[in-house]
């Protein structure tokens, strides 16, 4: 996982705390939803915690003029403008000066109840087609960046209680959680982000629009949707 800490610091450092505190230590998946979710955590609220709180929402910010956002698509469906920044897909509101991280497959959000500001510990990683509705509804704090080979072996929930399991004993549970940086130094791995703020970044771009490739022969309208494209990463 990376953490969006540019985006959603409060988040991303709230998460870093329980990860190093050990909290989601043999905590189940427990609610699964096959092209959808994958929804872990303390579902009942018992495990205790030092650091355990409510989270103030994070679910969108002002834009900010000199950030590095490179342009895909301008009037997408849901928003004014879809993009990248530091790797991560952004939709923007031009007229209201707001953007918010988009949920992507693989992104990460803290689960919540009807209240904005009710997240505390469980999480969600969107896992298949990309729920854009749930965009500025929710506090992005990360995304999925290796490791999805695991996920297809997650056990899925009863359809009939929605994905949530009855019995957490039934759930694929989490072994162990840690921050890459907390490994030994020959057990950590460094990971190389295809930088978003450049000339070649948004050739890339231009291509995968045009489908520069013979083997299309409709080369479509020139639109694009952000969460089709992928960023490279190389991990030594």
């Amino acid at each position: 996982m990376l953490l969006a800490d540019f985006f959603a610091p409060e988040h991303s450092q709230y998460i870093q705390d329980l990860v190093n505190e050990g909290f989601y230590d043999g905590l189940p998946l427990y609610r699964v939803i096959e092209n959808f979710v994958v929804q872990g955590g303390d579902a009942n609220a018992q495990k205790p915690s030092k650091v355990k709180r409510t989270m103030q929402a994070e679910f969108e910010r002002q834009i900010k003029p000199k950030t590095a956002f490179s342009l895909v698509q301008q009037g997408d469906l849901l928003a004014e403008q879809t993009g990248f920044i530091n790797g991560f897909a952004v939709g923007r509101s031009i007229s209201e000066e707001k953007e918010w991280l988009i949920h992507c497959p693989g992104a990460i959000n803290l689960a919540r109840a009807v209240n904005p500001n009710s997240g505390t510990t469980d999480f969600a990683i969107m896992f298949g087609t990309a729920p854009r509705h749930l965009d500025r509804n929710m506090s992005v704090f990360g995304r999925i960046i290796a490791g999805w080979e695991h996920f297809y072996q997650v056990k899925r929930g009863p359809k009939k209680s929605g994905g949530v399991f009855s019995d957490d004993s039934n759930a694929t549970h989490i072994i162990k959680a840690y921050l890459g940086s907390s490994l030994a130094t020959d057990k950590q791995q460094t990971v190389y982000l295809e930088n978003t703020a450049t000339a070649a970044f948004e050739q890339r771009i231009e291509k995968r629009r045009a489908l520069d490739n013979e083997f299309y022969q409709y080369k479509g309208n020139g639109n694009m949707d952000v969460c089709y494209f992928p960023i490279k990463l190389k991990f030594e």
